[in-house]
């Protein structure tokens, strides 16, 4: 820590060398009227990047401070006036720049549309949309979007390539304003080329009710939106890599993009066994996680991850799709998209965990490979038509089919408090299935007269999943009584068969008509219905004759249905918003399980009221409170009372008794972000109550845990962060800060033992990066974070481990012919509760050049895991146990790769032509 902070030191006092001055004026009009909050941006002369920005204040004044020697351009934006362009030079004995009153004249046409060749605003903001200019924030030649986005204020892009825009998670990315490839966000990071990029529009997308009939009730969802370049809205364009390494490592991607005025098509392919995705694997995850939820310890758990999940192990990536969006006319559009993905994972995992008892507690340790692989295929189309301009459709479909197989060995043991085998069992599972979910859905809204403004929203859906599931499980189970001789072996060799079917419909129907100026009432009804069927066959393989196991088969139906009426009052001004709503839900759930003559009936009728809040403090500086409440009812394996023997040291069964829990949810967001001076502040705290809420009991027979899902009284679970970012001009860097808390609360059970559980957890991470980024981009920074979890019966089971983390990143371009790039990553977990403290290093670095013209080609040489040092670590901390898993990981290979992009005659895309001068 020592060394970051003597780096520190040493890059900010060199950016205090050379002479700095200041650069001062007054915007005014021909009335010689003061012009406010007019935006003044300074930009580079040599690359019309921007070095940085002001606003005027109420005198019309302007003051942009220690600019360092150098050639630039001042340009001047106000809304409704030309845009104004000049000239500056900074010499080195200049102390203070005075520019006296510059006049702007009265625009002939609105701001937005007057274009200045060659100039680059970097931010406007546009009611409520940030904008943010591409070329204002200098890229890498063959950069992708996702490395443009790291670059803008306000935007965070964590290394799994989920997005944060102003505090809050990006849950779509546009392109032009259509859908690519669905709804996954990554695909267009990832693949779109950064240079294709004009503009990058974040705002928060209203609800298809709000937007139609433009009463806002409160829903958002932060958008990206994706602007192009002309050149590349009409063309070609797109790139190719392809990479060789050492242990027959090998990269490939494709990308390619033909645009019109009436059509977008792209196609997209990537392969390799580098452990890469440029997509979610949500499919992947859905179909291979099993009953991991219902296994585990139920809420309150907090994960702290270096590199489990798909980016552990060794993966292999075959995936490739095709977008197709096509205007019919200005009334029609269609959006088509088709995606294949082909995962391989291999994983190698030692997994140790303490399980806490209501006296004592015991160990369990499992040594466990397997490979699997999964084969998913997506598709969706969306098709949009305006019947005229009071009314108009759209509808939605989407097929998603999955297939996969497993195969999995383990040894597993369990210890108890004197550290004797208790348990053994060498156990190989292996299973394939296939998954089929077809969906649809079709909305029709329509505006009733010129002045009313009524709007009716009508929405039709269905979902379907069929889920077929064969398994072979061959256990050979060793129990170890208190006398070792006496210890007794079973074996148990099963095919295990299930069908899992789901069909569920919904009905949404919704009125909005004004009562008074701007407030309006709305009725709204949703009707949803849930069918599932669960048939299980368990065969014992007994002298390789299949015998039918009726304790471990079942065949259960359940039906959901609930009818739900609301009112709700929407009162909406320039700067506040504000939605009550109540409704009363009827939900009533009839299961049958038919393998053993039983029925569950169980209805609910319940009061479920919202409250939506939004005020406008100022731009981009606003706060926001959302209250609501929601019944959640059991699933379909947690009420089946039948036991699960897939792991026979952890058998679950679900619990017929089960009722709906009811939860109560308050979030409260304060955002305060200034677009000129890129200073921002993110706060959120949430609350969330649940009656009856549903977890997980553990009883510990002689070598078996038993899980069943219960009831209990409530759950108190506490969250809140706090974000501070800000550049800080005289050192020429950026910093942000960001911590997170977190506090769980309610009743659990330690065996059969009913206690009460407090749980913390936090999390603080420090960023601080440079500010100019065209030769050199830099930052460091580092994370440390906590989890306690104590009950209240039991002292000795209290839990608490911490872990730190270290990283910096180094980028220098030489004139975009040669680029070098290292990083590394240092995590530190701490012994406690786990016996040694773990320290894993990760450092990369790779070379570039740039070659043919316009940087079209890129031969890039690059080292992954410098120092042989990579290993998945998991920790999990949840109510009744603690766990560590170390997973085999990919380590250290080098790689050859050639990049060709292909790009509009012309280069970048960037606009051509002289900047205006006075």
């Amino acid at each position: 820590m020592k060394n970051i902070l003597f780096l520190i030191c040493i890059l900010a006092s060199l950016t205090n060398l050379s002479s700095q001055a200041d650069i001062r004026g007054t915007v005014i009009d021909k009335n010689n009227e003061n012009l406010i909050s007019a935006t003044v941006v300074l930009l580079s002369e040599a690359d019309s990047t921007m070095v940085s920005f002001s606003l005027t204040n109420e005198k019309g004044e302007f003051a942009i401070k220690r600019v360092k020697e150098g050639d630039y351009l001042l340009q001047i934006t106000y809304l409704g006036y030309d845009q104004f362009t000049d000239k500056v030079i900074v010499r080195k004995e200049d102390a203070v720049l005075e520019l006296g009153a510059i006049i702007l004249k009265q625009a002939s046409t609105n701001i937005e549309e007057v274009i200045i060749e060659g100039e680059r605003t970097p931010i406007l903001v546009k009611d409520d949309t940030l904008e943010y200019n591409a070329d204002a924030f200098k890229t890498q030649p063959n950069d992708v979007v996702e490395d443009l986005l790291k670059r803008l204020p306000g935007v965070e892009v964590e290394s799994d390539g989920s997005i944060k825009a102003q505090g809050e998670d990006v849950q779509k990315v546009l392109v032009d304003g259509k859908k690519f490839f669905g709804d996954d966000p990554k695909i267009a990071t990832r693949n779109l080329p950064a240079d294709a990029v004009e503009k990058v529009q974040i705002y928060d997308k209203q609800s298809d009710m709000a937007e139609f009939s433009g009463v806002d009730d409160g829903e958002r969802e932060k958008t990206i939106n994706l602007e192009l370049k002309e050149d590349r809205k009409k063309g070609n364009f797109g790139s190719l890599t392809a990479g060789y390494g050492t242990d027959d490592r090998y990269l490939g991607n494709l990308s390619f993009n033909r645009f019109n005025n009436k059509m977008q098509f792209s196609t997209i392919g990537n392969f390799n066994n580098t452990n890469q995705q440029g997509f979610s694997v949500n499919d992947y995850v859905s179909f291979m996680g099993g009953m991991g939820g219902f296994m585990g310890g139920g809420r309150g758990g907090m994960n702290i991850p270096i590199s489990n999940g798909l980016s552990s192990g060794f993966v292999t990536t075959n995936a490739g799709g095709l977008n197709f969006n096509y205007d019919f006319s200005d009334k029609t559009d269609l959006s088509v998209s088709y995606f294949l993905n082909d995962i391989e994972n291999e994983v190698d995992q030692l997994t140790i965990r303490e399980n806490f008892l209501a006296e004592g507690s015991y160990i369990t340790d499992n040594n466990s490979d397997q490979i699997s692989n999964s084969t998913g295929h997506r598709f969706n189309l969306e098709l949009n038509h305006e019947i005229d301009s009071s009314q108009d459709l759209r509808l939605r479909t989407g097929l998603s089919i999955n297939n996969g197989d497993l195969e999995s060995g383990s040894l597993s043991r369990i210890f108890d408090e004197i550290e004797n085998v208790e348990n053994e069992v060498d156990n190989i599972y292996n299973s394939n299935g296939e998954k089929t979910n077809p969906s649809g859905s079709l909305l029709y809204r329509k505006k009733f007269g010129q002045i009313s403004k009524s709007t009716l929203t009508l929405r039709a859906a269905i979902n379907s999943t069929d889920n077929l599931t064969d398994a072979d499980l061959n256990s050979d189970i060793t129990d170890y009584p208190n006398d070792p001789i006496l210890k007794m072996t079973e074996q148990i060799v099963q095919q295990q068969l299930q069908n899992d079917d789901q069909l569920s419909y919904s009905f949404n129907g919704s009125f909005v008509r004004p009562i008074w100026e701007n407030k309006f009432i709305e009725f709204k009804y949703n009707r949803q219905n849930y069918n599932e069927e669960i048939l299980r066959d368990v065969y014992d393989d007994i002298n390789n004759d299949l015998i039918l196991n009726d304790n471990l088969s079942s065949h259960y139906t359940r039906d959901y249905v609930y009818d739900r009426l609301a009112v709700a009052l929407h009162m909406n001004s320039e700067v506040t918003q504000l939605t009550v709503e109540g409704a009363l839900q009827n939900s009533a759930m009839d299961g049958d399980v038919i393998s053993r003559d039983i029925l569950i009936e169980n209805n609910v009728f319940r009061f479920l009221p919202r409250v939506s809040f939004r005020h406008e403090l100022g731009q981009s500086h606003n706060i926001r409170l959302r209250y609501n409440t929601s019944v959640n009812e059991p699933s379909l394996t947690q009420l089946q009372p039948v036991f699960d023997n897939t792991d026979p040291q952890n058998i679950y069964i679900g619990n017929p008794d089960l009722v709906p829990e009811y939860r109560h949810n308050l979030r409260l967001h304060y955002i305060n972000y200034d677009q000129f001076s890129f200073r921002s502040i993110f706060a959120f705290l949430s609350a969330s109550y649940t009656k009856n809420d549903i977890t997980n009991q553990t009883i510990k027979e002689q070598g078996t845990q038993i899980r069943q899902s219960i009831n209990v009284d409530y759950n108190l679970s506490l969250n809140g962060s706090f974000t501070y970012a800000t550049p800080i001009r005289s050192l020429g860097i950026k910093t942000n800060i960001r911590t997170r808390l977190g506090y769980g609360n309610g009743p659990i059970f330690l065996n059969d033992l009913e206690t009460m559980r407090n749980s913390y957890n936090g999390n603080v991470r420090l960023l601080i990066e440079n500010r100019n980024k065209s030769t050199i981009d830099w930052n460091l920074g580092g994370s440390w974070g906590y989890n306690i979890n104590n009950y209240a019966d039991n002292e000795n089971a209290g839990q608490e481990y911490f872990n730190q983390s270290l990283f910096a990143d180094f980028t220098y371009n030489i004139k975009n012919s040669i680029s070098f790039e290292t990083g590394i990553s240092v995590d530190f977990y701490s012994e406690e509760a786990f016996g040694e403290e773990q320290i894993i290093p990760i450092w990369t670095a790779s070379i570039s050049k740039f070659i043919l013209a316009n940087q079209r080609g890129e031969i890039k040489f690059s080292v992954f895991d410098i120092l042989n040092q990579n290993l998945g670590i998991s920790r999990t901390s949840t109510l009744n146990y603690i766990e560590n898993s170390e997973i085999l990981s990919l380590g250290q290979y080098f790689m050859l790769s050639f990049t060709y992009a292909l790009k509009p005659m012309g280069g970048t895309g960037s606009k051509s032509g002289n900047s205006r001068r006075r």
